[in-house]
């Protein structure tokens, strides 16, 4: 199979982009915990988790056993993707999927800001593969990973004694956004919301299956009509004795138009200290070099090599884009599985 190619990340000339614009939010869902791997299941708009407004630094516990890292992968392994078609369907339903040149989970794009800027004082592996498809025009990213790891430090219990408890499972939110002349659909996994007026599920709603689609759905969640602008959150731990990638962080906030961050820098179990920051101010306090810039020119490359290679006869639709963590070399190789689903292509083919 023909069509390989590689860009080079050292002579990427940035363009003069330097944040994401129009950011809108088209849909909202939580995967609900009765969800199994034959039948996922999604409220749709969801209900997210409420940032408790206490002063007082919490009680941390060490994380124990493993946790999501990629529940999308883990509800639905053969197309992650599909449950934010489905949910910007009910969400938005005139939405033009073929105006569209990217649509991706956040994490695929902070894995290409890494091999963009790569963080050399950590030890951890920042090679990565992402899967790509092409469906008309537009480009659908897939995760490549496990979709549950075991995780050590206190992250995951100090987002628990920070939001209020959910019944509904872990909440997604997909925003359309432009970088420059790229246009963008983003889901990202939001850790806590602050303000709005919010519906609750109603206990009469019932599961409904979805058009040739494993998935069931239950109506419910969202904000109410003339509910005021809520502010999401994202909730970070850090031990004191180590660096904090502030670059990195406000790479997540922008491109999941996340409004602020609270961090808290830990010493064992016990939290030393706690801040907000809202974005601009965490923007002030991290070294960017032209990395929006940076990433609008390596997403239009990528968009450039794989939508000429789709007009070759017989030319491929599915591909692997890799990075090996060392050299700035981004490979992008043909593929013959596809990760996007018959429904999911469904839903972006279809013209209103």
């Amino acid at each position: 199979m023909s069509s390989s190619s590689t860009i080079r990340l050292d002579w990427i000339e940035p363009t003069l982009t330097d944040l994401p614009s129009d950011a809108k939010e088209i849909a909202t869902y939580n995967w609900h915990p009765s969800s199994t791997t034959e039948v996922p299941r999604i409220i749709v708009p969801g209900l997210p988790p409420f940032l408790i407004d206490s002063q007082e630094p919490p009680k941390l516990e060490y994380d124990q056993g493993t946790f999501f890292c990629d529940e999308n992968l883990y509800r639905q392994k053969e197309s992650p993707t599909e449950s934010l078609f489905q949910a910007v369907a009910v969400c938005t339903p005139d939405f033009d999927w073929q105006a569209v040149d990217i649509v991706t989970d956040r994490n695929n794009l902070r894995k290409l800001m890494r091999a963009l800027q790569p963080n050399w004082d950590t030890f951890d592996d920042q090679s990565f593969q992402i899967d790509l498809d092409v469906v008309g025009r537009t480009i659908v990213l897939t995760r490549v990973g496990p979709a549950e790891v075991q995780v050590f430090g206190c992250g995951h219990s100090f987002e628990r004694q920070m939001t209020t408890a959910s019944t509904l499972g872990s909440f997604r939110r997909v925003v359309a956004l432009n970088l420059g002349s790229v246009a963008l659909v983003v889901r990202s996994e939001i850790d806590a919301v602050d303000g709005g007026a919010w519906r609750s599920v109603s206990r009469k709603a019932e599961w409904s299956s979805l058009p040739g689609s494993r998935i069931e759905m239950k109506r419910g969640g969202g904000l109410k009509n003339g509910s005021e602008c809520p502010h999401y959150w994202e909730l970070k731990t850090k031990s004191v004795k180590r660096r904090f990638d502030w670059a990195d962080v406000y790479g997540q906030l922008c491109l999941g138009d996340v409004h602020n961050l609270l961090i808290a820098r830990t010493k064992w179990t016990e939290v030393a200290s706690m801040e907000s920051l809202s974005r601009d101010q965490v923007g002030v306090r991290g070294r960017f070099f032209d990395l929006f810039g940076r990433l609008e020119a390596l997403l239009k490359s990528i968009i450039e090599s794989v939508r000429r290679s789709k007009e070759e006869p017989g030319g491929p639709q599915s591909y692997v884009v890799s990075w090996d963590g060392w050299y700035p070399v981004l490979k992008i190789k043909p593929q013959r599985t596809s990760r996007v689903s018959k429904a999911a292509r469904a839903l972006i083919e279809d013209v209103h």
